[in-house]
């Protein structure tokens, strides 16, 4: 099946390649073969980029490990026509993979940029899907912010709130022994939110060296 999956985002006339990416996105990463490994490498090399390469290269990063990292980079500073984009996320790919400098770059580039509901949104994502200590520590950073700094997702009065409402929802699923489960829609398992952001905060603190769940995308 996954042989199937990614021929067929390599396939240049789908139109259907973001269903593909978003199945094999649910395997986890030991089911994915050497076989499966080449198969991306050698989309990878091709000519022509396929659609949505920006989701290719966070694909190729979950599943490749530190002996492609010299594969990656040399593509990307060859292609000098990438989008601003596909550069982001081959940077994240590269982190993922487990690349120290673009570990450091994109936790830099975070923390250049002022934290706002976007950023939580848009960002964070990218943020979690490194898998990187140094990248998820600062995120539990903004996770201790007292300061509302993002807003309430009732478009009908909008209030200013506690970012770290949001960021305690995301970690859930990556960080094993996490102190809360989530629903399907990816909130916490709760009844009192303001508790339990502060009981997540308690565990970081008494959890320094939490584990990462690095099998999944």
């Amino acid at each position: 099946v996954i042989s199937s999956l990614v021929g067929a985002v390599g396939d240049k006339e789908t139109y259907q390649s973001r269903r593909y990416y978003s199945y094999l996105k649910r395997f986890k990463k030991k089911y994915f073969t050497q076989r499966h490994k080449e198969q991306l490498s050698s989309i990878l090399n091709r000519k022509k980029k396929v659609r949505y390469f920006d989701d290719f290269l966070k694909l190729y990063g979950f599943v490749q490990g530190r002996s492609e990292i010299d594969e990656l980079q040399t593509y990307l500073s060859a292609d000098t026509l990438l989008s601003a984009k596909d550069k982001w996320a081959g940077y994240l790919a590269l982190a993922r993979m487990g690349s120290n400098p673009h570990t450091t770059f994109i936790e830099k580039r975070l923390r250049q940029i002022p934290i706002s509901s976007q950023v939580v949104y848009r960002l964070f994502p990218d943020a979690l899907y490194t898998r990187q200590k140094p990248i998820i520590d600062y995120l539990i950073e903004v996770l201790h912010d007292d300061t509302p700094r993002c807003t309430s997702s009732n478009p009908d009065r909008p209030e200013p709130i506690l970012c770290g409402y949001r960021i305690m929802e995301m970690l859930a699923p990556v960080i094993v022994d996490y102190p809360f489960k989530t629903k399907a829609s990816g909130s916490i398992v709760t009844e009192d939110y303001p508790t339990a952001l502060k009981e997540v905060r308690t565990w970081f603190d008494t959890h320094l060296n939490y584990q990462l769940l690095t099998n999944t995308f």
